[in-house]
C-alpha cells in the first residue's frame, strides 16, 4: 500500500501535535487539583451561583470524578497516536504497489483518521493554551 507524500506529511504534523498534547495531559502536574475543586467552589459561593448548603454534595460529587477526565483525554489521545502509528507501521512494511482498490480504501482511512485527530484536538487545544499560559 502506497501513501501520497503530501497525506503523509499531513498525517506526521498531526502526530507531532497529538504527541505534544499526550505530553502536557499525560502530566498529573496538569491535572485538576482538590485545591482548585475547593476554590471553585468558594468562588461559586461568593457569586450566589451555588448554595452553602449544597456545597458539600457539590464537592462529593466534583471528588468522584476527579481527575477521571484529565486521565480519559491522555488516554484517547494516546490510542490516537496508536492508531495513527500502527496505520504508519502497515503502510511503510508494505513496499508493494497498491492497486486503486487499496488506494481508495487508503485514502478513506487516511481521511477518517485526519478528521478524527482533528476532532480531538479541537476538544483539548483550550487546555493546551491554558496548560502553556
Amino acid at each position: 500500500m502506497m501513501i501520497n507524500p503530501t497525506k503523509k506529511k499531513k498525517i506526521q504534523a498531526i502526530q507531532e501535535k497529538l504527541l505534544d498534547l499526550y505530553i502536557i495531559e499525560a502530566d498529573p502536574a496538569n491535572w485538576t487539583s482538590v485545591e482548585q475543586i475547593r476554590d471553585d467552589l468558594l468562588q461559586e459561593v461568593n457569586s450566589g451561583k451555588l448554595k452553602l448548603d449544597q456545597v458539600d454534595r457539590e464537592l462529593k460529587k466534583r471528588l468522584a470524578s476527579f481527575n477521571l477526565w484529565e486521565k480519559k483525554n491522555a488516554n484517547a489521545t494516546m490510542a490516537m497516536l496508536c492508531r495513527v502509528n500502527t496505520f504508519f507501521a502497515q503502510v511503510e512494511g508494505n513496499g508493494t504497489p497498491a492497486d486503486e482498490e487499496d488506494d481508495e480504501a487508503t485514502r478513506k482511512e487516511i481521511a477518517r483518521m485526519e478528521k478524527q485527530a482533528k476532532k480531538q484536538l479541537r476538544l483539548v487545544k483550550p487546555r493546551m493554551a491554558n496548560s502553556r499560559d
